[in-house]
């Protein structure tokens, strides 16, 4: 199966990197991604019995085949948070007071008067990198 052209360490995105150039790291990471996901990959599978050759499309980020996989893999989830309440009242108080929550979202941003969109993007990919660090303060913080 192909991979994306544009991964962080491939030659091409190396070479934008290089270039410092983050209207040019864009455009080519946008370029890049079009051209791979408009390429269908089919594995062939041949039937035992009859000897037909059968072709299938392979799961592949942006297809129709990843996203019926990406669904059948969180429907159990999804089935089970419609009946968890993440945001509530505590007892005793105004509806629009306090409020107790199950879900916490949080965006790590950068500078972008200290970093490239190239430095950033590089900064939250990979072993040992700025968000690997700040998931894993994280969840020592939140480890009992």
């Amino acid at each position: 199966m192909s991979e994306y052209p544009f991964s962080v360490g491939s030659p091409e995105w190396v070479e934008v990197v290089e270039q410092h150039d983050d209207s040019l790291l864009l455009e080519s990471a946008k370029n890049s991604y079009i051209d791979w996901v408009n390429v269908d990959v089919y594995a062939e599978m041949m039937k035992k019995e009859t000897g037909e050759i059968i072709p299938m499309l392979q799961p592949k980020l942006g297809n129709r085949s990843y996203a019926r996989r990406q669904k059948e893999r969180v429907r159990n989830i999804m089935d089970v948070m419609q009946n968890i309440r993440f945001d509530y009242a505590p007892p005793g108080t105004r509806e629009n007071t306090t409020r107790y929550t199950r879900a916490l979202f949080i965006t790590l941003q950068f500078d972008k008067n200290k970093f490239s969109v190239a430095e950033s993007w590089l900064a939250v990919k990979g072993k040992g990198s700025a968000f690997n660090r700040f998931k894993s303060n994280l969840e020592s913080y939140f480890q009992y």
